[in-house]
């Protein structure tokens, strides 16, 4: 049954940017973080997190009739993205329900495992089969990218897919990721995946290109850093400037969650892998720009919130300034309407995280693209 009244993630406004209106041709993309039931019950069982959790909201998603799987179904309905990436999805809720369930509401699905024992879930793209055409999908795991030498022990992936639009014919390359939190002390292991996973959609993009078609792209998820960060412009520019790279060494950019010693340096191992990637951290594709920058000026205040002191933004959708234009974007839910219930989750939103969604249109117009 739904809500008689509407939950706080529906009372958002759309902020659009393009006076032309939707149209045919606007197509919309979500990004969010569902967070795990495997890492809400390890941290609930730890005593660690979500003690503000209504209990019955901890009850795994993996049941249909779950308070929180109701909720998270609820707020996908309301979204309505035409493409929908997931993060933090578990292997069996995405095989035993969330496939079928979003196949219902006209959605194919694929998924891509993270491949560490002990850490049951991965990563989803669902796409409106009215909409678009798998062409490839590919998922990339962030250690097979890099030398020997620079391998971690991190399980971290990226999935990417190319769609051909029905209505334009034009192809998008849409990759969704989830980077290390590593409590934000893993700053340069962050680096160097970001630069990982944006080489590999480069390298889709590029493959199609090669082949004389007109491409797109599109980089989204959960990727644990704040737009202070030196990876914020790592990902927008293509590498890092000497001033970015001076604070990559230190840790005073960083906002700690509470702690009575926070770090002061960056870790001996992180310094380590800074000095043998440096030459590395940087990437090839081009045109990126923040949707929500771009439409709304800045970054959302937040996407995330565990409790007071435990907000941060971490969550984007960068997008292809040349190649794409973002008409609107989804605003966020305001702290107001969080701290009265403390932190997420509970039980008006199904994941410590927020979800994010843009609008978008293909830069090159339809006749002009099937005539050229």
């Amino acid at each position: 049954m739904m809500n008689p009244l509407p939950v706080p993630f529906a009372r958002r406004a759309l902020k659009r940017v393009d006076e032309s209106g939707p149209g045919e041709h606007e197509f919309t993309v979500v990004t969010y973080n569902i967070l795990a039931d495997h890492w809400l019950q390890r941290k609930v069982k730890e005593g660690t997190a979500y003690n503000y959790c209504p209990n019955e909201y901890k009850i795994s998603k993996q049941c249909m009739n779950a308070p929180r799987h109701t909720l998270f179904m609820e707020e996908l309905r309301w979204l309505n993205g035409d493409i929908m990436c997931l993060q933090e999805v578990d292997t069996p809720y995405f095989e035993r329900i969330l496939a079928d369930e979003m196949s219902l509401m006209g959605y194919q699905g694929m998924f891509a495992p993270k491949c560490k024992p002990g850490q049951p879930e991965g990563l989803a793209i669902f796409y409106k089969r009215d909409k678009f055409v798998l062409e490839e999908t590919k998922t990339v795991h962030l250690n097979e990218q890099v030398p020997p030498s620079l391998k971690q022990s991190d399980a971290e992936i990226g999935l990417l897919a190319a769609l051909k639009h029905t209505i334009s014919d034009n192809l998008l390359v849409i990759g969704t990721t989830h980077i290390i939190w590593g409590d934000l002390q893993q700053t340069v292991t962050q680096a160097c995946q970001i630069t990982f996973v944006t080489n590999a959609l480069a390298e889709m993009v590029t493959s199609y290109e090669s082949r004389g078609e007109r491409v797109s792209h599109i980089l989204c998820g959960d990727f644990n850093i704040e737009p202070q960060f030196p990876s914020y412009q790592l990902i927008k520019e293509g590498g890092l400037s000497e001033k970015e790279m001076r604070a990559l060494k230190g840790v005073d950019y960083i906002r700690w969650a509470p702690s009575p010693t926070p770090p002061t340096q960056l870790l001996p191992d992180q310094m380590s892998l800074l000095n043998k990637t440096n030459p590395h951290l940087h990437h090839t594709l081009k045109n990126v720009q923040s949707t929500y920058k771009t439409v709304l000026g800045a970054e959302p205040p937040l996407t995330n919130h565990e409790g007071p002191g435990c907000v941060w933004t971490l969550d984007y959708i960068w997008f292809d300034s040349a190649n794409l234009k973002a008409t609107a974007a989804l605003e966020t839910v305001h702290r107001e309407a969080i701290e009265p219930y403390e932190g997420m989750p509970n039980q008006f939103f199904p994941s410590d995280h927020l979800s994010l969604k843009g609008h978008f249109k293909f830069a090159v117009p339809l006749q002009t693209h099937l005539q050229s």
